[in-house]
């Protein structure tokens, strides 16, 4: 019997492919092109020296190996396959993607792609400022400015974080808003790399808007520290020149969005998911596996502390902190010693004429803050100009003729465009309404473009900035920031992209519009994210100390204008010492939360800013109703641009699983119908989903297995003709 390796490929339907070694000396963990088809492929080898079912003349011969390429070492293979055992996935389909692409593709002008990235990151180093820093001073009060102003809560967090060093565990970081939870983690984060110069530490973050500024807040910190960022928004030589230095060690702290979960440290020695209760921390593409789970997975694979920080902590961790499974570190106050703003809940009802939205009191504060010099945030979680064209004469919408969805109005300059959000279609907008020729078509509602516009009308000496997917790029995100940063612009109007993880010394207040938005939806997570959106964009105000200076990690009012954890400085760099009647850092700080529905008991809660008292309503209420995370759901989606292959699909794998789960005698399982998704039709695929509901998880895991081995045994007709995913733990439904 010839003896082969096994290789992962970047391929869902098996979960190795044999090959021949040739005459290569391979060892698992090496990477490989190896042929198919006509074409080669990036392969990493899983094992060796291993027999194969498959006749020898079927075997192919591995092409060569990857030169340079650093090998993936066995820790970071066992955390791939027990990732993907538990997403029902090939190893390969998580292990490739989470390689950059520019590593594992070979182009005629680039036949090593390896060698190519790292000079790309040695022309990176040679103008980095922490090139060749010196070492940390391992004095854990001297290496880090910020320690010694830690005030007591902060002092005894950070302790509780160092009893974590060293061993596998998960703590909870809660604080509430502004209370310095980020200057708690960069001192541990600090300590561990003092005593330790080669360790390697992991930061993910859920928005790439936050990893400019957290890298330069750690810079400014840490300025001894190797840091890099890691997002989809470098370029994809940049990608490949930080994750090969990352893989060989260059670098000590890694900050990254959810992909970097997966990077290859060898001397990873703790992770941190900053706001871990953020959806994006979910994939929605390829293999839908969640980052905060899979840092906590690996965190136990490396027997390394893992370590979730979130104002707002989703009820998954929650619930795991007060069952003792986590370790419940809080902070109960403000960094700057000063109270969280005053959250005012203004009644909408029966206000018909209102300017931009924006009810009479809000109109007030906003004009009283820039009066006074300070800045205000307007959150619309909706961009665009308007969501809907719409006909007053026949009643014609601008709907998608690809989606179930409605194209929105958008603004560029003069002219005007109609785009869908999901698949992306672009069209101008028509001089007539297409089905009765009418040409008075009106904008309905309300997007951050138009916002911005009406704001501009309403204060004309006002400085705004419009932050949204559409305006900020990863290229132009950072200077936005910065110019909001040094007091620059005087109004904000943005999305959830402001929500989280900014400190602005200058914000004295918050109006949120439209924030009914998820109180009556069908997914049952939808108040959660709510709740949690709205006390971290209320959360942005009031975060500097009196005096305008910058409250420092521990809250002492800064003497010079350093950027530290508790926030930035102003833009002068000096603390206001001007009449405090017109200081805007004497200006109580205000949050002003527009609704229909004010006597909604979220928003009772959201007042006293009390996230203990909403989540023991939300567990309660999921415990009633037999919800996660008291039970355990796996979707089967599928799609095709058929709609009747789809649905006999569906309806197959119903019977497969029913099937099955009828020799289970006694098990909790239920399987539901397959129903349309929400949105039940992107770019012509019709879209449709089946849920899968258990109280016990290895009870649901052997059901997909199951499921997975019997349709491969008798698939339905069309079967070619669909596409078809499993997602565990789904957090949309």
């Amino acid at each position: 019997m010839k003896l082969v390796v096994r290789v992962a490929l970047d391929l869902g339907f098996a979960p190795y492919f044999d090959y021949a070694p040739g005459a290569l000396e391979l060892d698992p963990g090496d990477w490989v092109w190896v042929p198919w088809g006509q074409s080669e492929r990036p392969g990493i080898v899983l094992a060796v020296h291993c027999t194969s079912l498959l006749p020898e003349e079927r075997i192919r011969t591995v092409s060569g190996r990857i030169e340079g390429a650093p090998r993936i070492d066995p820790y970071l293979r066992r955390f791939f396959e027990r990732a993907a055992e538990y997403y029902h996935a090939a190893p390969g389909e998580l292990i490739l993607p989470s390689i950059p692409r520019a590593l594992r593709e070979r182009k005629p002008r680039r036949p090593d792609p390896v060698a190519a990235a790292w000079r790309t990151w040695q022309r990176r180093k040679a103008t980095m400022a922490h090139a060749n820093p010196p070492p940390l001073d391992s004095n854990r009060h001297r290496w880090w400015q910020g320690v010694a102003s830690l005030h007591a809560e902060q002092r005894a967090a950070l302790e509780q974080l160092r009893n974590a060093a060293g061993r596998f565990g998960v703590v909870l970081l809660h604080g509430i808003t502004g209370s310095g939870k980020t200057a708690v983690y960069l001192a541990f984060v600090g300590e561990l790399l003092a005593q330790n110069p080669e360790a390697q530490v992991l930061l993910l973050v859920p928005e790439i808007g936050l990893t400019p500024q957290l890298a330069a807040l750690i810079a400014s910190t840490i300025p001894q520290v190797r840091v890099a960022v890691m997002h989809s928004g470098l370029r994809d030589n940049e990608r490949a020149a930080v994750w090969l230095a990352a893989a060989r060690g260059e670098l000590q702290l890694l900050v990254g969005t959810r992909s970097a979960v997966s990077m290859l440290l060898p001397n990873l020695q703790a992770i941190i998911v900053d706001e871990e209760h953020d959806a994006s921390y979910k994939q929605l593409e390829g293999v839908h596996y969640h980052a905060r789970d899979l840092a906590v997975l690996r965190g136990q694979l490396s027997a390394i502390p893992v370590v979730l920080a979130s104002a707002t902590p989703s009820m998954e961790s929650w619930r795991a902190a007060l069952a003792g499974r986590y370790t419940l570190v809080q902070l109960s106050q403000r960094a700057n010693r000063l109270p969280p703003p005053a959250i005012g809940i203004v009644d909408m009802r029966g206000m018909r004429q209102t300017v931009a939205g924006l009810a009479p009191q809000s109109l007030e504060v906003i004009e009283g803050v820039l009066q006074a010099g300070g800045q205000s945030l307007v959150f619309l979680n909706r961009r665009g100009f308007a969501p809907v064209l719409h006909c007053g004469a026949c009643g014609w919408t601008s709907q998608c003729t690809a989606c179930s969805a409605y194209r929105v109005l958008h603004r560029r300059r003069s002219d005007f465009s109609l785009i869908c959000h999901h698949c992306g279609l672009r069209a101008a907008v028509p001089r007539h309404c297409p089905q009765c020729g009418n040409t008075d078509l009106s904008p309905e509602g309300r997007g951050t473009q138009k916002l911005a516009e009406e704001l501009a009308v309403y204060f004309p000496g006002a400085r705004i900035a419009r932050i949204d997917r559409d305006s900020a790029s990863a290229e132009h995100l950072p200077r936005l920031l910065q110019q909001i940063h040094q007091g620059e612009v005087d109004l904000v109007v943005g999305t959830q992209m402001l929500a989280k993880g900014h400190d602005w010394a200058h914000l004295r207040a918050v109006v949120v519009l439209e924030a009914d938005s998820g109180l009556f939806a069908a997914d049952y997570r939808a108040g959660e994210r709510l709740f949690a959106n709205l006390m971290q964009v209320a959360g942005r105000a009031g975060r500097a100390g009196r005096g305008g200076g910058t409250p420092d990690a521990g809250g002492t009012p800064s003497d010079g204008g350093t950027p530290d954890a508790g926030g930035m400085p102003d833009a002068g760099g000096t603390p206001h010492t001007g009449d405090p009647t017109s200081d805007a850092s004497f200006l109580a700080p205000r949050v002003l939360i527009q609704t229909l529905h004010p006597e909604h008991p979220l928003f009772a809660d959201l007042q006293r800013q009390d996230f203990e008292a909403h989540a023991g309503k939300l567990l309660a209420e999921r415990k009633r109703i037999r919800l996660p995370p008291f039970r355990h759901h796996a979707l089967l989606r599928a799609q095709s641009k058929q709609p009747v292959a789809v649905e006999q699909f569906m309806v197959h794998a119903k019977r497969i699983l029913e099937d099955w789960i009828g020799t289970q005698a006694g098990e909790d399982l239920r399987c539901y119908d397959p129903v349309p998704m929400p949105m039940a039709r992107i770019d012509h695929w019709h879209r449709m989903q089946l849920l899968l509901d258990s109280g016990r998880r290895p009870v649901l895991h052997r059901a997909l297995d199951a499921f997975r081995s019997r349709l491969t045994q008798s698939a339905p007709p069309g079967f070619s003709a669909v596409r078809w995913q499993i997602d565990v733990d789904p957090q949309e439904i």
